[in-house]
């Protein structure tokens, strides 16, 4: 039986916003533990260009959200 991707079977995973936010704290937070201090807005930007801290995502049109 083949097994699911992880974005499928693991709920933090299943709303893409929540998923995006969550990508770029990860990036975030082990960066920093390997000593590469990086504003986390600079990876945000890098990981998903449009991406707000408040956990918006960009929109359908690629432009960020107010």
């Amino acid at each position: 039986m083949p097994e699911k991707p992880l974005s499928e079977t693991n709920p933090y995973l299943q709303d893409p916003k929540e998923r995006d936010r969550l990508i770029v704290i990860s990036a975030s937070t082990s960066s920093a533990i390997e000593g590469i201090h990086v504003p986390l807005k600079v990876i945000a930007k890098a990981l998903r260009p449009g991406w707000k801290p408040n956990g918006r995502g960009p929109s359908k049109s690629g432009q960020s959200r107010h």
